[in-house]
């Protein structure tokens, strides 16, 4: 059992960090991780590792660097400072990384410490959140035999979108160089905030009709969902209603690259006129938006903080379906954030009776130009057959067909259709994929209005089964001609031969005339580059293909 102390005389910090402990808020934040070295560095191979690694963020093993390891059970021990001086170039520490699309919000660092008769007298910590290990430090000169806690209050450290911060330990001052520090528990407080946004909602009502809903973007990998809450306030600033984020619901295609949409519906609507909306995690308040002026919290999560007005307002004559949104400014992107993480969009009002609940604010948010009824994808002899339907369309230019052999992002266009403009009535679509992938091939449209926005559907799978056994290359891997037997049922009838690549793409075609199962062909390949490529053999409507490679 160590005899553990709570000291703080002897403590000197510079003059910008005592300006600003008195400016801290007086909540604190909860552990975010600790190194407790337990056992020996040369039992546990775990020893200089966090405990255990929190979510969304990544601590470092602990490390020394000029000075080296002695030998101590639990604690941390160090032997090799410099005798007789402070010497910076040497020092112990750990770093901690936000993951990506999360920030850090740091707060308190505490530490127990204590050194052999002969180790340092004096230790300082410090951190480069500043960009330098020189500007925010706390120097203790308290140490002796025993272990003492340590408990460095700075100034809230907040950190870009995976960002990292990394914290030093110094001893300083030893009498000899064989002499040790000793460091346990080592305990950083602080919080991950995720990258999140208010990002749609409706408030206005009529006297027959009311409804309200709010639409919220976070991280898709963000599962705390019960630590972040969307508080709602009046115009006077006081908060009435309070929702987690697990109450929230979410649409089956609502996810868009790292990020992920929810919603929640409000069947007696918001407050009209003017109120507030805050959203928080844990303790803090990330965003606080009013619409129909400015408003100050006076309880609730967001107390003494003044909202940002959006600068919009509804009108009940705008309809009970329509809605604010967030719109993204950067090259229309999905989420309304920065490169740095910021949240970077403008406020906008449909101005028909419309809303893109549960969906990215994708432009053109005014008018939606296409309700599509349904895309399908179906397997046929002559290839894959495409149909689609819209219910209306506005200012439809065009669709665009695109292929993908993954489902992925390599999706390449395959063929254009033209739209119907503006029209009330129903429109039926058909395209025949003459040559789809071996195997699944993955779809969708991409509808292009007249004055350029774009707008993506949802994404059809569809596998084209083959006939197996019925042909066999060789030699393969191929260099000059690549020989093909075939097994099929013998006839008159001509055979089509296709090379095809990867994507898709006819490198070699040619017509066969098909005597006999026991023909053999030799399909010259010498133009092609190396790669992979596909065979493809087709006979009264029936296709058959297998891979080969191109030395």
């Amino acid at each position: 059992m160590k005899n553990i102390q709570l000291s703080l005389p002897n403590v000197s910090v510079n003059f910008c960090f005592i300006i600003l402990l008195c400016l801290k808020p007086l909540f604190t934040f909860a552990q975010l991780g600790k190194y407790e070295f337990p056992g020996t560095s040369t039992t546990n191979n775990q020893f200089n590792k966090v405990t255990s690694q929190p979510s969304h963020t990544t601590f470092s093993e602990f490390t020394r660097v000029g000075v080296f390891n002695s030998l101590g059970k639990d604690f941390f021990n160090t032997r090799g400072w410099t005798p007789g001086t402070a010497d910076y170039s040497i020092y112990i520490e750990f770093t901690v990384t936000a993951h990506p699309n999360y920030t850090l919000n740091l707060s308190q660092l505490q530490f127990e410490t204590s050194r052999s008769d002969q180790g340092p007298t004096q230790v300082r910590v410090a951190h480069n959140a500043s960009g330098s290990f020189t500007t925010d430090y706390l120097d203790y000169n308290n140490i002796s035999n025993n272990f003492q806690k340590v408990i460095w209050d700075f100034p809230d450290i907040k950190t870009s979108i995976g960002g990292s911060v990394t914290f030093r330990i110094y001893g300083l001052l030893p009498l000899q160089g064989t002499g040790t520090l000793r460091l346990d528990n080592v305990a950083l407080y602080g919080i991950t905030i995720p990258q999140m946004s208010i990002n749609e909602f409706h408030y206005a009502n009529t006297s027959t009709t009311k409804t309200g809903f709010v639409e919220v973007i976070a991280p898709k990998d963000f599962a705390e969902l019960n630590t972040a809450t969307l508080s709602l306030y009046n115009g006077e600033g006081k908060y009435y209603e309070s929702y987690m984020l697990k109450e929230f619901l979410s649409l089956p295609d609502s996810e868009y690259g790292d990020f992920k949409i929810y919603y929640l519906d409000f069947p007696t609507g918001l407050i009209d006129g003017t109120g507030g909306l805050s959203l928080s995690v844990e303790d803090q308040v990330i965003q606080f938006i009013s619409y129909g002026g400015t408003i100050t919290a006076v309880n609730g999560p967001a107390i003494n903080i003044t909202s940002n007005d959006i600068g919009v307002v509804e009108m009940a004559e705008d309809g009970a379906n329509n809605s604010i949104a967030l719109m993204p400014r950067l090259d229309r992107s999905m989420t309304p954030f920065s490169e740095s993480g910021e949240v970077s969009g403008y406020w906008e009002k449909g101005v028909v009776n419309n809303n893109t609940k549960g969906y990215a604010n994708t432009e053109p948010y005014r008018v939606l130009p296409v309700e599509l009824i349904y895309f399908k994808a179906k397997v046929k002899d002559e290839g894959i057959l495409l149909n689609w339907a819209t219910a209306t369309e506005i200012n439809n230019k065009e669709f665009v067909v695109e292929r993908s052999n993954s489902g992925k992002l390599d999706f390449t266009a395959i063929s254009t259709l033209t739209g119907h403009g503006t029209t009330l009535q129903q429109q039926q679509y058909e395209y025949l994929d003459a040559q789809p992938f071996v195997g699944t091939s993955y779809y969708r449209l991409k509808q292009t209005d007249l004055d350029g926005a774009i707008t993506y559907s949802k994404v059809v799978a569809v596998t084209r089964k083959t006939t197996t056994n019925t042909l066999t290359l060789y030699p393969n891997p191929a260099i000059t001609f690549i020989n093909v037997s075939i097994d099929m049922p013998a006839g008159n009838e001509d055979i089509q031969v296709q090379v095809i690549d990867l994507r898709g793409q006819i490198m070699y075609q040619q017509m066969y005339k098909y005597l006999n199962k026991s023909n053999n062909l030799s399909v010259p390949i010498t133009n092609l580059p190396t790669g992979t490529y596909y065979l493809v053999i087709i006979k009264d409507g029936h296709r058959e293909a297998k891979a080969f490679l191109k030395s």
